[in-house]
């Protein structure tokens, strides 16, 4: 496995690992072979380096310091913050 700028990711590859959106849901799966219509949804949607398999590192596993399942109800939580902060900014300027 190695982390990959989204700049060289040719189809064909395949994910190592799932790749989350900012709201921390899962915008593609592990295992998943790369599309060039997945490279497009991806850079549209921000992601910078994902997590591909490499048969010369097969051997080699990076641990997360996070866990998936943290990870993603993090961004989740994040994201539902930041919405309610807009929404109060928005009902006190109309006030």
């Amino acid at each position: 496995m190695r982390k990959v700028s989204l700049k060289n990711v040719k189809p064909g590859m395949v994910t190592r690992k799932p790749i989350l959106g900012f709201l921390g849901q899962t915008l593609l799966n592990a295992d998943m072979e790369i599309t060039t219509r997945h490279l497009y949804y991806l850079k549209q949607m921000g992601i910078t380096h994902i997590y591909v398999h490499d048969r010369d590192l097969a051997e080699v596993d990076v641990d997360d310091l996070i866990s998936f399942d943290l990870r993603s109800e993090s961004r989740a939580l994040v994201a539902r913050v930041l919405n309610d902060l807009e929404a109060s900014g928005k009902n006190s300027a109309v006030h």
